[in-house]
């Protein structure tokens, strides 16, 4: 959406698409297809029947998953970012 190359109309048109793919209705579908939806006050587990995360429960399907890795210190991560955007391919 910020490439020079993309017009208004084409970038306005991907804020009203990734509005609607942030919408409840479209988080909560998510999840019939296994997506853990990107809104916190979505649930992940609910009554719904086609829930996988409580229809699949049973078989060890967790909607807490224990952290793999600690995760990089302050500097670590400010690093990261500033080599990441001082690297021309990533644009």
């Amino acid at each position: 959406m910020q490439g020079d190359w993309v017009t208004d109309l084409q970038r306005q048109a991907a804020r009203v698409f990734v509005a609607f793919l942030r919408s409840r209705p479209m988080q909560e579908r998510a999840l019939s297809y296994g997506f853990r939806p990107a809104d916190p006050a979505v649930p992940v587990r609910t009554a719904d029947g086609q829930n996988p995360y409580t229809r699949l429960a049973q078989y060890g399907v967790k909607v807490e998953i224990p952290p793999v890795a600690t995760p990089p210190e302050g500097p670590v991560i400010r690093n990261a970012l500033t080599m990441w955007s001082r690297d021309d391919t990533n644009r």
